[in-house]
């Protein structure tokens, strides 16, 4: 399993994209199934990496937030693999995929190499652990992660620069070497001031694209230091987030080209997915984590089986459909309990199940549904609150709470949406509340810029 951190799906020439940044990616496609409308269950790292372990959604496994953490209960890909004698390992580049945060849960490796890493880091790792096995016939599960498209986006060249403008010197340059950099820019302003931080905290980070939002970010911006942000800066950004996706390509390649003189690549079932997108100016604002839009929750995935049977797949899927495919390629029995459904009959060149209505939840306050008629969102409250149902079922949608991000009119496709929505969420069952991480933790976190302080 191959997990590129932060890449939006319509990155990959697979998607459309012919701006050739990932040739190494776009040839692994032509011998997956790629499956085009697939749709992360979470808009951070933690929370969608542990429905890709579990098969289930965040708020049934910890605490959604800032500071999830996956807690004990639900079995994971690992803990059921192990049980079938396979050898686990895991190396990964981000803080939130490091020890202490309960993701590595079964595996028997688990090394995290850089709070801000990269495939650069993970890959050789990786291939080293796999080439030290030698003819050790026991199965094995390999996940490999790499942080290399998420904020800060500058990379080395020639890939940082390698897709903007030369010569630019505006605003954007210090936010694309800054992990916190973009996200502070919203509606035409690039801010400066880190303290910005706490107040979009405070306001509540999913809510400036309503009016009360903006008119708080309007105001804000008479207090807090700010330069304009134009449509030269924008491209500049969304370069310089080329270029982390290119980079990430090439080291994809070269992991690509280490399991194939390993021979792993001839009795191998590879998974390749990206937990979650980004913003690159959808409503003014760049970065993820407050928002459940298509931009931070349409992502890749392909899956490779043995002999390479490349094909498109347009049927919905979610990432919570990875650990049963993964489980049914094992033979293994898959947990009770998961919300997802195996895709291997898509692999195997054949028709499967797919979602009519997908679902996701937010970082720090909302759901979300989306089929046929668009996306509809609730926001305003943490997605394992007590309150969101009866909240969500008492209102009406054009209450602030309720976003529509869609052009179907109000009737019969609004309805199924909502209905969907309601239904999906008294069907979970709610993890309770829990510690947290540890407070060392929280502050190796803050000191790499992950929350506000």
């Amino acid at each position: 399993m191959v997990s590129l951190d932060t890449v939006r799906a319509d990155r990959l020439g697979a998607w459309g994209n012919d701006r050739g940044l990932t040739p190494n990616l776009d040839a692994f496609a032509a011998q997956a199934t790629v499956f085009a409308q697939a749709w992360a269950q979470a808009n951070t790292t933690a929370m969608s990496h542990a429905a890709v372990f579990t098969g289930r959604y965040p708020s049934e496994l910890g605490t959604p937030g800032p500071k999830f953490t996956l807690a004990p209960g639900a079995p994971t890909l690992a803990e059921v693999l192990g049980a079938y004698g396979y050898d686990t390992a895991a190396f990964t580049a981000g803080l939130h995929l490091g020890p202490g945060w309960g993701l590595e849960r079964g595996f028997d490796t688990w090394r995290a190499t850089s709070p801000l890493g990269s495939l650069w880091h993970t890959g050789p790792a990786a291939a080293d652990w796999l080439q030290a096995r030698g003819q050790d016939d026991d199965p094995w599960l390999l996940f490999v992660h790499g942080y290399d498209a998420h904020a800060p986006y500058a990379d080395p060249a020639p890939y940082g620069l390698a897709w903007t403008e030369r010569g630019y010197r505006g605003a954007a340059v210090n936010a694309v070497r800054r992990r916190i950099g973009t996200e502070l820019i919203f509606d035409g302003k690039i801010f400066g001031d880190d303290e910005m931080l706490g107040f979009l905290w405070d306001l509540g980070r999913p809510r400036p694209r309503d009016a009360a939002g903006r008119a708080a970010l309007a105001d804000a911006a008479a207090h807090h230091r700010h330069e304009a942000f134009d449509a030269e800066d924008d491209a500049f950004v969304k370069g310089v987030y080329d270029g982390a996706v290119a980079y990430g390509d090439a080291l994809f390649g070269w992991l690509m080209q280490r399991l194939e003189r390993e021979g792993a690549l001839e009795n191998t079932v590879i998974v390749v997915l990206s937990d979650h997108g980004e913003a690159l100016g959808e409503d003014g604002r760049y970065g993820h984590g407050d928002a459940l839009h298509d931009a931070e929750l349409h992502v890749p995935l392909m899956v490779r089986v043995p002999g390479g049977i490349g094909r498109v797949v347009q049927a919905p899927a979610m990432l919570v459909d990875v650990l049963p495919t993964v489980l049914d390629h094992a033979g293994a029995v898959v947990p009770a309990g998961i919300h997802g459904h195996s895709l291997r009959a898509w692999t195997d060149g054949g028709a499967g199940p797919t979602h009519e209505l997908t679902y996701a939840e937010g970082m720090l306050r909302g759901v979300s549904v989306r089929g046929p008629a668009g996306r509809l969102s609730f926001t305003g409250l943490a997605a394992n609150s007590p309150w969101l149902l009866p909240l969500a079922e008492a209102s009406r949608d054009a209450d602030p709470a309720w976003s529509v991000d869609t052009t179907a009119p109000a009737g019969p496709g609004r309805d199924a949406l909502r209905d969907g929505l309601l239904a999906w969420r008294r069907s979970l069952v709610l993890h309770g509340a829990d510690a947290g991480p540890d407070a060392a933790l929280v502050r190796q976190a803050r000191e790499h810029g992950y929350f506000s302080p």
